[in-house]
């Protein structure tokens, strides 16, 4: 590895909205260098999936999908004239901000920065929380792999599908499900009352028709090496069958703290997010965190407000 290729004023990690924001508002501020490194092959992180309309409503004025949202913040990126590596793993960072990474083009490099922004978003997670065979068969998938399979890549994850799980995340997908051309055969919600706000449930729920299963678990799933169906049932009684060729499961979606545990930063022993001050600032100096990498799953205008209120915090802190 090279010893140190060049210095920036701000180097950001990860390039979704609130990244993207704290990059923009750093630039804005006349900060001069300012680098936004982003691990996948285009900015926007988790809202290049998103293509249902919804976002964007307090910063622009009127709701648009996801994606022509963050066209928008990129757009805003290249005009600024912030710096972007893409397909960017960031290895590791040291307290005195030496930033190594590793891309296709550069291989192994080390950077110098003044500021940090940590805004690695979130993951899905499974913690064991759901009783099915994951390895047994193919058709099983998280929520938001079948998101990303149906609008990035164009493929249904099965045509009859089985939805464990009712929060408002895994509803937009059902809706996009159906949109596509599958049919939802169920919602298995093991409470006793759907965990979807009130708009959720009566513009998707209910104005698709789609099954709801109250109280209800899965005991079972059958096939031989794809899913064919589950049993389900309530309180270990009332078995019936639901004949299915895919199941999506809802899991918790955590943060991507991994960096900034390496380094030492404080994080919260319950919810793995970083812990920071009323200024976005961790318990390192000059190294900040925003967006899902603090709450996991986060309204897009809250993750871009807070991005910008990083640009302005890092502002201060240059000039101290």
């Amino acid at each position: 590895m090279e010893n140190i290729l060049c210095e920036y004023d701000v180097v950001v990690v990860g390039g979704g909205i609130s990244g993207m924001a704290a990059a923009i508002r750093s630039k804005e501020n006349g900060i001069g260098k300012v680098l936004l490194l982003e691990r996948e092959d285009v900015l926007g992180g988790v809202l290049n999936h998103c293509i249902h309309c919804g976002f964007g409503k307090e910063i622009l004025g009127e709701a648009v999908t996801g994606s022509e949202f963050v066209e928008y913040l990129v757009d805003k990126v290249h005009k600024l004239g912030i710096d972007v590596k893409l397909n960017t793993t960031v290895l590791e960072i040291s307290k005195d901000k030496e930033i190594s990474y590793v891309n296709p083009d550069e291989g192994m490099k080390k950077m110098k920065t003044r500021a940090i922004v940590l805004s690695t978003g979130s993951r899905e997670k499974f913690k064991g929380n759901v009783s099915v065979p994951l390895n047994k068969f193919t058709g099983i998938y998280t929520s938001g792999t079948a998101h990303r399979f149906i609008n990035l890549y164009g493929y249904l994850p099965g045509k009859k599908i089985v939805i464990i799980g009712s929060h408002d995340s895994d509803m937009i997908v059902a809706r996009r499900l159906i949109i596509e051309g599958a049919k939802v055969e169920a919602i298995i919600e093991s409470k006793d009352y759907l965990n979807s706000s009130q708009y959720i449930v009566e513009n998707i729920i209910e104005a698709f028709d789609i099954p709801v299963k109250l109280g209800y678990t899965v005991n079972e799933v059958l096939g031989t090496e794809r899913v064919e169906g589950v049993i389900i049932s309530k309180g270990g009684e009332e078995e019936s069958f639901i004949k299915c060729d895919s199941l999506l499961i809802s899991v918790p979606w955590i943060p991507e703290s991994a960096l900034g545990k390496k380094m030492g930063l404080r994080i919260s022993n319950s919810s793995e997010t970083i812990l920071v001050n009323e200024n976005f600032e961790t318990s390192e100096s000059g190294i900040f965190a925003c967006g899902n990498v603090l709450h996991a799953y986060e309204l897009s205008d809250l993750a871009t407000k807070e991005g910008f209120k990083v640009g302005d915090a890092i502002k201060e802190y240059l000039e101290e």
